[in-house]
């Protein structure tokens, strides 16, 4: 089976709110500055850039305080089935179909296709782990469900999680659904690792897409990945207007 990973990195500032991409940040000319941000801050780089610490305790706790915000409001945009209507145009809706626990769920996401069809729709078992008080992973793959669209159900498999592949339940789908009038996708892994540092937030994304479902072209993966990907960079504009 066919797959295509995409991943993006993506790092909140105290300085300025903002929110840019890898390549982006090693194209600016403060990159020494940003990797010190990025990767923590050796003897050596410390020394080196002492001049620029913050003696203002003032500033720092507001600083720390505002990264928290940062921190929290991004973990509850990614773990919102509804959250990515505040980032990205092709979504339409989600809801939660099951619950197995607070942090473990079962999602139906609906989207507008980037093929041409008017709408496409997914279902994933999502898990949300605190791994630290500042570090958090939230994860989502696609299962066998049988929500009784027979005309898009081709035998789905997941290439990256083999116990995705032994896991079966059904759904009480809507009617657009049973009638097989939206085309039924599958992710084998989207996975978010937020970690809050001392002056940013890391946000580091994977995304395994599926390339053998309907509709899935080779030409068209290019357009996926990028779309993906400006999705995910429009967070900036919720950090930048909290």
């Amino acid at each position: 089976m066919k797959t295509v990973f995409v991943l993006l990195s993506l790092f909140v500032y105290a300085s300025n709110k903002t929110i840019a991409s890898d390549l982006h940040l090693r194209r600016q000319s403060s990159g020494n500055l940003i990797s010190i941000l990025a990767n923590g801050i050796s003897d050596d780089i410390y020394k080196n850039n002492a001049h620029l610490i913050c003696t203002d305790a003032r500033e720092t706790k507001q600083a720390e305080e505002m990264m928290k915000e940062a921190y929290d409001d991004i973990v509850k945009i990614l773990w919102d089935p509804n959250g990515a209507q505040q980032f990205d145009g092709n979504f339409i809706n989600g809801k939660f179909v099951r619950i197995y626990s607070p942090n473990l769920v079962m999602v139906q996401l609906r989207s507008r296709s980037l093929v041409g069809l008017a709408q496409e729709y997914l279902y994933a078992l999502a898990h949300k782990v605190k791994v630290s008080e500042n570090e958090t992973i939230i994860v989502h793959a696609s299962a066998n469900i049988n929500d009784h669209n027979d005309t898009y159900e081709y035998g789905y498999r997941n290439a990256i999680l083999e116990s995705a592949n032994s896991f079966q339940t059904e759904i009480e789908s809507e009617e657009d659904i049973r009638n097989g009038e939206i085309v039924k996708t599958y992710i084998n892994l989207f996975g978010c690792i937020i970690k809050k540092e001392d002056d940013c937030v890391n946000l580091t994304c994977v995304n395994s897409i599926d390339v053998e479902s309907p509709n899935m072209e080779d030409l068209i993966l290019k357009v996926v990945k990028a779309t993906k990907m400006a999705a995910l960079t429009n967070l900036k504009n919720i950090v930048e207007n909290s």
